[in-house]
């Protein structure tokens, strides 16, 4: 399984579905405001299309910097130094927020917020001229910056925590902060048969490539979240 993860998280060096003559909106915001999720934690939110989604990657759930885990012999470690917590804390939240397990995502949405569906994901691509969104794997080569563009969506690369097992014990590796963005949706993947993990699709934004990917994930994994409602 570990083996597995690592496939899906690395770098995908030939594999892409759409050609570099795509052609994608500059989608500008129709409408903007702030919401604030029940932490107190305030986020810009943009209207594209009929939907609101927040600017700023939810810093909702368990810390990272405060995760732990049990060894095989049941005594109990923080995942990160004291040192690597307090650097997380004032480097990476304040850029990237919280990378959530899927539990706190679905969760920690603000009042009359949801965590996106991947119906949702689906409906922002079709806003930003991706031709087929339902699709999996990796399309739409220069997408990225127009979803990463700070007037608008401004999705941000901030990697993932990998979660794999060894020798009875769980080991976290924080990946590809500044190269790559990942976001859980609500939407499990029923079609993957593990009767010993649950699968939930997500995207990842590659800076590399320019293009965004939709697979599906072990949900040991910890990714970004943005918040999404639909327009009244």
């Amino acid at each position: 399984m570990k083996k597995m993860i690592y496939s899906l998280l690395a770098l995908p060096l030939l594999i892409m579905s759409s050609c570099s003559e795509d052609k994608f909106n500059d989608v500008e915001p129709v409408a903007t405001g702030t919401v604030t999720d029940a932490e107190g934690n305030v986020y810009n939110w943009v209207q594209i299309g009929d939907q609101q989604w927040t600017t700023t990657n939810a810093m909702g759930g368990e810390p990272v910097g405060e995760m732990s885990y049990v060894n095989n012999l049941g005594y109990t470690y923080d995942v990160f130094s004291e040192s690597k917590a307090e650097n997380l804390e004032k480097e990476y939240y304040p850029v990237y927020g919280n990378l959530m397990s899927i539990e706190d995502a679905l969760e920690s949405a603000p009042e009359g917020w949801r965590l996106p569906t991947d119906e949702d994901w689906n409906r922002l691509e079709r806003a930003y001229g991706v031709k087929n969104p339902q699709d999996k794997g990796m399309q739409a080569s220069g997408i990225a910056s127009k979803m990463m563009n700070p007037d608008g969506l401004n999705l941000l690369l901030g990697g993932a925590i990998l979660v794999g097992k060894s020798y009875g014990s769980e080991n976290y590796r924080l990946l590809r902060v500044n190269s790559m963005g990942y976001y859980w949706t609500a939407t499990e993947d029923t079609s993957r048969e593990d009767v010993d993990n649950k699968y939930y699709y997500y995207r990842r934004i590659d800076s590399y490539t320019g293009s965004i990917d939709r697979e599906s994930m072990v949900t040991r994994v910890r990714f970004s979240v943005r918040w999404v409602r639909d327009a009244k």
